[in-house]
């Protein structure tokens, strides 16, 4: 089974966890491929969405590293190798579980501590927020990096 979520709502969840977190500040300042981001754009310790938006839409282009947490599901789960029999959409996961609970014998324990692990926000509000700041330009240009993602998992772009 895969769990997925949509690539803007991943991606922006990736942002706020890993660059605004204050918890993530000893992660941000060490790990490798955040620092290759603040040494993109000559920061020391933080980017802006834009910024961080316009480094993925240019790593393809200029061959830059990405990290898991943002690199495109496609790539990371090599959708056109593994066939995956199960695909859930993070939004559908409790249902999923609860069905799978019925028909399976999971008990409900287990299938609680899956659900606690996935904190519920208003993703789709925080993505038109952030992302309805940035020009049509890079907004097209994030969708080409995951356009993979959206195509293959049934998503639509947040254009």
């Amino acid at each position: 089974m895969l769990v997925v979520r949509h690539p803007a709502e991943r991606i922006l969840s990736a942002y706020l966890n890993k660059f605004l977190n204050p918890k993530s500040r000893s992660w941000r300042l060490n790990n490798k491929n955040s620092l290759r981001i603040f040494k993109y754009f000559n920061e020391s310790e933080s980017i802006t969405f834009h910024q961080f938006i316009t480094y993925l839409a240019k790593s393809s282009l200029e061959n830059l590293p990405l990290d898991e947490h943002w690199t495109p599901m496609s790539e990371l789960c090599s959708f056109s190798v593994v066939d995956y029999n199960i695909i859930v959409p993070l939004n559908k996961l409790e249902d999923t579980l609860t069905e799978m609970s019925a028909q399976f014998g999971i008990p409900e324990a287990i299938t609680n501590k899956i659900l606690v692990q996935t904190s519920k926000t208003d993703s789709i509000k925080l993505v038109k927020d952030y992302f309805g700041d940035l020009d049509s330009q890079l907004k097209y240009a994030f969708y080409k990096k995951f356009e993979d993602d959206h195509t293959f998992l049934g998503y639509e772009p947040y254009l």
